[in-house]
């Protein structure tokens, strides 16, 4: 009997459980290995939630005053993380692989923001709720917590605000472009967007 613990994590989704049929109809916990079995995902697109703007964009950075955007300057991890599963009022179980959270203050938050695909682990399967996170790496997740996800330097806008320490190849240059750019935009696909216009938007600033 194989026991299918395992949870799977797609950006923009939530995990909603294997099952043994293509429809989603039958949920199983484990399977009988008998002979060759395929099982399947389901998922549920992870919108944003009501009392969160996720239609407009408006650019929530800006760049400090000598013209920098500090991608890679350091917020903390698991504070973090907290924060982001508390902005989701849906339910889950709040399951994860990550093999060194048990008995951390956050560890139901963290487990809750992996779930929803906003956070994820090193490849061996760590967090490292204690370690710092650079400001690049906060601007992805609150991109996925606000579903603000450029595919491709295509999706971006001419005009847009560019910055001397964010160059296009970096990993996190479209993260850092989506934050700090306000713009109209449209649905490409279920889970990512392409602009269509900027827009001006003197009010929003940036937390430094």
């Amino acid at each position: 009997m194989v026991h299918l613990d395992k949870v799977p994590v797609r950006e923009g989704y939530t995990f909603t459980g294997w099952y043994a049929d293509k429809d989603l109809t039958e949920k199983i916990g484990e399977i009988k290995m008998t002979s060759n079995k395929t099982v399947y995902a389901g998922w549920e697109a992870t919108g944003v939630p009501g009392w969160l703007n996720g239609e407009d964009h408006f650019a929530y950075i800006i760049g400090d005053d000598e013209g920098y955007v500090r991608p890679l300057a350091n917020v903390t991890r698991a504070e973090f993380a907290a924060i982001c599963a508390r902005f989701d009022t849906g339910t889950a179980d709040g399951e994860s692989n990550f093999t060194n959270i048990s008995g951390h203050w956050a560890a139901s938050e963290i487990r809750r923001a992996a779930q929803l695909g906003w956070i994820q682990g090193d490849p061996d399967g760590r967090f490292r709720p204690n370690a710092p996170i650079t400001r690049a790496e906060a601007r992805t997740i609150i991109n996925r917590v606000l579903n603000r996800l450029p595919e491709e330097k295509e999706d971006l806008l001419e005009g847009r605000n560019e910055w001397p320490d964010n160059l296009p190849g970096a990993w996190y240059y479209l993260a850092v472009q989506e934050a700090t750019n306000s713009h109209v935009y449209e649905r490409k696909g279920e889970v990512y967007e392409h602009g269509t216009e900027m827009h001006a938007d003197p009010n929003w600033r940036d937390y430094q």
